[in-house]
């Protein structure tokens, strides 16, 4: 039995989803705070995504957060995750930055890869993400293994 056979599929997902969601809305909240204090776009000249925001500045978060006594335990969660991250392709991370940073639908995202030539139906990308939520979960350590079998 592989290593993916033992994985509580269903349950990894949701695993993924829920860091995701919370680092997306980190993400946002980064770029409102750019935002605010007059920056629409960081150090490295483009506003934050997934794709670019994996090899950010970490001075640049730390002068947003330079009050927060957390900082650290925050310095740990960003880099965790962009150690994650930095192990999937670039075309998992095009289609996490379309799904949790430019909040578009399934379809949405079918629609934009295939104006670009990658030809996707919505039920493809449902299975990309999946697969991508599993190979992220994998990266970053939260994936959940089926209970109830023997291990060989």
């Amino acid at each position: 039995m592989s290593f993916y056979d033992r994985l509580d599929t269903n349950k990894t997902v949701v695993r993924a989803k829920t860091v995701l969601n919370e680092y997306a809305r980190f993400i946002k909240i980064v770029n409102n705070s750019l935002y605010e204090i007059g920056k629409s776009e960081c150090s490295f000249g483009k506003a934050i995504t997934f794709s670019n925001y994996v090899n950010a500045d970490a001075r640049l978060i730390e002068a947003i957060n330079r009050k927060d006594r957390s900082y650290d335990e925050i310095y740990k969660y960003i880099k965790d995750i962009q150690s994650a991250i930095n192990c999937l392709k670039n075309s998992q991370i095009e289609i996490l930055n379309l799904k949790y940073v430019n909040d578009m639908t399934n379809k949405e995202i079918a629609d934009r890869l295939s104006a670009e030539g990658k030809i996707l139906s919505e039920r493809q990308v449902v299975r990309r993400l999946r697969g991508t939520y599993i190979d992220f979960a994998i990266a970053y350590g939260i994936y959940v293994v089926k209970t109830g079998e023997d291990d060989e």
